[in-house]
């Protein structure tokens, strides 16, 4: 038997055409419908459609053109690494691909891998609850089979309670995917493993902030910048990205003193590029910190 691909009833192989919907069988099933989820009720909504079908939202907009994204991307880059650099910021920031949906906002992506590697990708309320859940497990390990005295079998269920509740916390924070939707007067962050996710989100006129700090170490190996992006909104604030900024000649100016400044200007600062994106899409202000410096070594 084979099935037919627009109704899926089944029908011998001697047939060519579907006895239940008359549907050529040998006609190949069309493509699913490319949609995005709504911004009011997340369902999926198909890219041609004017409305979200299921909650009657007008989704139609100006779709954001790359060329913007394109100049603020590229505004940092040094002369030097400009003509690398053009072809590799077409549709992304930094480890952020870009993605503009029909409704005017824009999704942006980027792998694991790449979230892993940034200091920005762990919230602090998720490194907590991993010492908290380690410790648990193993203080209840150790009043399982205390050095004086009998054994406790109780606790050892509850070390492999935590144990658990550890690993889930880890599995999490390493293979969450993550995503961020920005429009005007719109930004969301969202994670997700599996069926969980975790969704952040900052709505209406000033509703929130981006601050980038900036962080410098100088030593004897060198000076290095930091630049981290946060977004601080009326409830609380996340992390979005994190950066070690490349100096340029950074180990000369280590050997010649690790002053408070680099010899020449960074070359690249993915952060600031996105804080400018996101600042320009959804009408908040970006704001610098004051700059944090550290000197260390010498000799």
């Amino acid at each position: 038997m084979k099935h037919c691909a627009g109704c899926g009833a089944p029908n011998p192989h001697h047939l060519t055409v579907c006895y239940a919907c008359g549907r050529t069988l040998d006609q190949a099933a069309p493509p699913p419908a490319k949609t995005y989820p709504c911004r009011a009720c997340e369902k999926p909504v198909p890219f041609a459609a004017p409305v979200c079908p299921h909650c009657g939202l007008a989704v139609q907009a100006a779709v954001p053109s790359y060329g913007a994204v394109q100049g603020m991307a590229l505004q940092d880059f040094s002369r030097v690494t400009d003509a690398l650099q053009q072809a590799s910021a077409i549709g992304s920031i930094g480890d952020w691909e870009i993605d503009p949906l029909p409704d005017g906002t824009t999704r942006l992506k980027r792998g694991i891998w790449a979230r892993i590697t940034r200091a920005g990708a762990t919230d602090w309320e998720e490194g907590v609850a991993l010492v908290v859940f380690g410790m648990g497990a193993l203080f209840s390990l150790a009043f399982a089979y205390p050095k004086h005295g009998e054994p406790r079998p109780y606790m050892l269920v509850v070390a492999i309670v935590f144990g658990v509740l550890a690993v889930a916390v880890l599995i999490w924070m390493l293979g969450a995917s993550e995503q961020l939707r920005v429009g005007r007067e719109l930004l969301e962050r969202r994670r997700t493993l599996g069926k969980l996710q975790r969704v952040r989100r900052w709505e209406g006129p000033a509703a929130a902030t981006f601050r980038l700090s900036y962080r410098e170490v100088s030593s004897r190996y060198g000076h290095q910048v930091y630049r981290t992006l946060r977004v601080a909104g009326r409830s609380g604030g996340a992390t979005l990205d994190s950066y070690q900024v490349p100096t340029d000649m950074g180990a000369l100016d280590g050997f010649l003193g690790g002053g408070s400044q680099p010899l020449l200007a960074p070359s690249t600062d993915e952060a600031a590029a996105l804080g400018r994106f996101l600042a320009h899409i959804t009408g908040w202000p970006l704001l610098d910190a004051p700059t944090q410096a550290w000197r260390s070594g010498g000799f």
